[in-house]
């Protein structure tokens, strides 16, 4: 529903006529974890809005980082697009060992640390 509503709205903005999430893209955002809640679905929705070309979205259009591709998941915090999904997901993908998810951001555990806190990530 959120999802629906996200692209109504995005339509509007960006002046498109995309009708709806066909069964692959559903089934994609079904199964993704959505680390950053409600602002990673907006953000998704947008960036889909913006890349399709037809009036369906597929999967294709999503840019999301599900489980199954975290191992091909650029984890680098070379800038701050997605940062808090970046550093869940590193979390995640080392079972909470801190120094191993520094290590593939690319930061420090002091720098990990700060960016949790700043984050709301416990």
């Amino acid at each position: 529903l959120l999802a629906d509503f996200y692209l109504r709205h995005y339509n509007i903005e960006f002046g498109k006529n995309i009708k709806r999430f066909d069964a692959s893209a559903q089934k994609e955002m079904r199964l993704h974890s959505w680390p950053g809640n409600i602002r990673e679905l907006k953000h998704v929705v947008r960036v889909a809005v913006l890349k399709t070309r037809g009036d369906i979205i597929t999967k294709n259009n999503l840019e999301l980082d599900t489980p199954a591709s975290l191992v091909k998941m650029n984890f680098r915090l070379d800038d701050t697009s997605f940062e808090k999904a970046k550093i869940t997901a590193a979390i995640a993908h080392t079972g909470g060992n801190m120094a191993q998810a520094a290590r593939l951001l690319g930061i420090t555990e002091k720098t990990l640390l700060i960016k949790r806190k700043k984050h709301g990530l416990k």
